[in-house]
């Protein structure tokens, strides 16, 4: 399960044994509201600040997973 955070490292990977690891190191930054997957392995993220300070700037992120996928969409 992924999860968006405003923690430092952003997105959060739990694994079924309930161990929790940084996505990719922590590269997103923190303030990472909203997650949904795109096509194939894309993930995109939006990434929203109220600090001016923040090094990461606002916008919407496009993550490649590296072939993994989400969970299948039986409806289309």
């Amino acid at each position: 399960m992924y999860v968006g955070t405003d923690a430092a490292a952003g997105i959060y990977v739990v694994a079924p044994d309930q161990s929790v690891q940084p996505l990719y190191g922590g590269l997103l930054g923190p303030n990472c509201k909203y997650l949904a997957w795109g096509r194939d392995s894309y993930l995109y993220v939006v990434r929203a600040t109220s600090s001016p300070l923040n090094a990461y700037p606002t916008g919407i992120y496009k993550v490649d997973m590296v072939g993994k996928l989400s969970a299948p969409y039986y409806g289309q």
